[in-house]
């Protein structure tokens, strides 16, 4: 994304501070709204989208909001049917809400499966984005695939990010007797 002017770029500023707010909270609403703009074709508001969804859901330390009584839920299928059906970008940006809001929800059998079909396939930029924001809670298999790429891939700026990342998990390769 490319601000022509000062008061375009300003605008995206104040446009990015404003989706950080709402990401923070990570309302139903919101992601319903996110869900449909990661598959929507505005290539400029998912770029603005994509940078400012870090903090995804961050206000909800619990699954169930005591001063509400609001649970956060996760409705799986819809994230997964969103990712499924969104580009490049989208997948981007709902891999990285996703695994946020795994955190939360501490429910990562679906996202797993995501992550998993991630490191399956051969695009380097989604693998990239799920070796940063990825967690161990993933699980055996995908820490396998993390181990992979550290000793095994040839792409060396993969290799260093995921041996970065077994690292910051605090997880050992053996090495072999």
């Amino acid at each position: 994304m490319v601000a022509q002017t000062n008061n375009e770029m300003a605008r995206f500023v104040y446009a990015g501070r404003f989706l950080s707010v709402f990401a923070s909270n990570g309302k139903l609403w919101y992601q319903d709204w996110l869900l449909n703009h990661a598959k929507g074709n505005d290539s400029n508001l998912k770029w603005l989208i994509f940078f400012n969804v870090d903090e995804l859901g961050i206000d909800h330390h619990r699954v169930v909001d005591f001063e509400s009584g609001e649970k956060f839920e996760m409705d799986w299928n819809a994230w997964k049917l969103a990712y499924d059906q969104s580009n490049k970008l989208g997948k981007a940006i709902l891999l990285k809400c996703m695994t946020r809001l795994a955190l939360i929800t501490e429910d990562w059998a679906k996202l797993t499966q995501i992550h998993l079909s991630v490191f399956n396939a051969n695009d380097d930029d989604l693998k990239a984005i799920a070796l940063v924001k990825g967690d161990n809670g993933l699980g055996d298999g995908v820490i396998d695939k993390w181990k992979d790429i550290a000793q095994n891939s040839a792409n060396a700026k993969l290799k260093n990010l995921a041996q970065e990342v077994l690292e910051r998990q605090q997880i050992e390769i053996k090495q072999p007797e």
